[in-house]
């Protein structure tokens, strides 16, 4: 099965400055959420379709004093809570051109939907070890776009949680900046899941899953990538469930980059570095060499990096990927301030 995924959008209703240009698909908002003046100077009619969230059922006529503050004639999508007073007005500004489509937010089941046939998006937290299948397919059957509103405190990885979400929703929420989480989205489409993301039945329990994410540079290298928050490359991402997929074998000649990748490999196998010596030989010889490599227009695949992220209270140790290649950009994932593009 293909992913789902078509669109991204973004959750502006923890915001608290003014709304960073990454132009999602969509731009979500709501007025309970009182940061819409702050929002304004950034959410104009040219950066993304306008989802207004009216949580808490208020009265409709804030949705109007909000589409007044952030300077928007219309919402592109209402989502309303399941048990709202008043549809009837709802409909009356859909009517008037307010509001293009309506739909729900966090419905409780099926069930809701099938009697209200007006209904066109919903909005649904989705997560592997909490969803409602049934909903999903019928969603599905029906043409309802589904928005999904992931959780990415799953002790998952990313990569991980944004194929599933990938795989059953329309269009994936991202809260905050993360321009990488919706450039993976974007690289989703069109591409075949795995079997890994595939479900068969609704899941609601307690627990977690043991799922890891390795990075397939060929046939014989494929390295296990320990830190949730780096995102691997659609294509070449591989899931093992239940243990960690690795294969790392000396090919019979390799560059420098792929030296650096088995260099780095012993070292930890062999405790032959401490992980500070580690993290310095990494940082020195890596950034020499990319810099090395692309001047001399030299381009190669994958290395890791390991670098220090500081924080107020102490170190923080992350893995960080880096590649270049003939038909992508230039970059260093996660790695502020780092080099982009030639």
């Amino acid at each position: 099965m293909k992913y789902k995924v078509k669109s991204t959008g973004i959750d502006t209703r923890k915001y608290k400055s003014i709304f960073p240009d990454i132009n999602p698909d969509y731009i979500i908002t709501s007025p309970m959420s009182g940061n819409d003046y702050i929002l304004e100077p950034g959410i104009d009619d040219d950066s993304g379709k306008l989802v207004v969230i009216m949580e808490k059922d208020p009265d409709p006529s804030i949705l109007l004093y909000h589409l007044q503050a952030i300077h928007r004639s219309a919402a592109e999508i209402v989502l309303l809570e399941q048990t709202t007073k008043y549809l009837d007005d709802y409909m009356y500004l859909r009517e008037t051109g307010y509001i293009k489509e309506l739909g729900y937010y966090l419905p409780a089941d099926t069930s809701g939907l099938i009697k209200d046939t007006w209904i066109s998006a919903v909005g649904i937290k989705i997560d592997p070890l909490h969803f409602d299948l049934d909903l999903l397919k019928y969603a599905e059957e029906k043409g309802i776009t589904l928005f999904g509103f992931p959780d990415f405190d799953n002790n998952l990885p990313d990569t991980f949680n944004l194929s599933f979400y990938g795989r059953y929703c329309d269009c994936v929420v991202i809260e905050g900046y993360s321009p990488e989480r919706i450039s993976y989205l974007q690289g989703l489409r069109d591409l075949e899941a795995p079997v890994e993301v595939e479900m068969t039945k609704s899941v609601n329990k307690k627990g977690k899953l043991s799922i890891y994410a390795s990075l397939k540079i060929n046939e014989d290298l494929i390295i296990p990538c320990t830190d949730l928050e780096t995102i691997i490359n659609p294509e070449e991402v591989v899931f093992g469930l239940g243990k960690e997929i690795e294969k790392i074998e000396e090919p019979e000649e390799y560059d420098e980059f792929q030296e650096l990748v088995l260099e780095l490999w012993r070292g930890l196998q062999e405790k032959t570095y401490s992980r500070e010596e580690l993290i310095d030989f990494m940082r020195y010889r890596s950034v020499a060499l990319i810099d090395k490599s692309y001047n001399l227009g030299f381009l190669s695949r994958y290395a890791f990096v390991l670098v220090i992220r500081e924080s107020k209270k102490k170190k923080i140790y992350k893995n960080y990927l880096f590649y270049v290649s003939e038909d992508r950009k230039f970059y260093i994932r996660n790695l502020k301030n780092a080099l982009q593009e030639g």
